[in-house]
C-alpha cells in the first residue's frame, strides 16, 4: 500500500511469497490504522491553517470510483497539493477527489484563527486555483509566473530583443 499498489495485487504478490493475507484483511488493518491517525491529521490541518505562506496546485487524477453528490455535475478528479510554510515548519498536504486546488485550501483556511497577518497564497493564475476564502481571512495573492516565462523561453531564439 505504501508503494501505491492496490490491495488485490498485494494479496497475489504475498500469496506467491507464501503469505496468505486477503485484500479484505489488509483493508481492515489499514482502515483501523487510519481511524487512529485522524487526530494527527486534524492537528496537521489546524497547524497548516496558521501558515504565513501557502502554495497550492493540482493535477488530474485517476480514481476508479468516486462517490459524488447527486447534484454534482463536475466530472474532473484532482489531487491537490498544499504546502504551508510557518516560522518553524513546512507541512505538505494532499487531497484527492472532485474538489480542485481552490476549494481545498478554503476548507483548510476555515481553521485559521481571526487576527493573523494576511496569508500569502502562491498558485498559478488559473481561476480555479485561487482559493475561495472563508469570511475574515485576508490574503496577498502571488501568482506563479513560471507558466508565462516558459512561453518566452520557447520563442526567445526568434525574438531575442523582445524577450529580453
Amino acid at each position: 500500500m505504501a508503494s501505491g499498489v492496490p490491495l488485490k495485487r498485494l494479496e497475489r504478490l504475498e500469496g506467491n511469497l507464501g503469505i496468505p493475507l486477503p485484500a479484505a484483511t489488509q483493508w481492515g488493518v489499514a482502515k483501523k490504522a487510519v481511524l487512529g491517525l485522524r487526530a494527527v491529521y486534524d492537528k496537521y490541518i489546524r497547524q497548516a491553517a496558521l501558515g504565513e505562506v501557502i502554495h497550492n496546485d493540482d493535477t488530474g487524477m485517476r480514481i476508479l470510483r468516486l462517490a459524488r453528490e447527486p447534484a454534482d455535475s463536475r466530472t474532473g478528479i484532482f489531487t491537490s497539493g498544499i504546502v504551508s510554510l510557518g516560522p518553524a515548519w513546512k507541512i505538505a498536504l494532499y487531497f484527492s477527489g472532485a474538489k480542485h486546488a481552490g476549494e481545498n485550501p478554503a476548507e483548510l483556511l476555515k481553521q485559521r484563527p481571526p487576527g493573523l497577518a494576511p496569508l500569502i497564497e502562491m498558485c498559478d493564475a488559473l481561476s480555479w486555483n485561487t482559493s475561495h476564502l472563508p469570511a475574515g481571512v485576508e490574503r496577498l495573492l502571488a501568482h506563479c509566473m513560471s507558466h508565462g516565462r516558459r512561453q518566452f523561453i520557447e520563442v526567445a531564439e526568434n525574438f531575442p530583443e523582445e524577450c529580453r
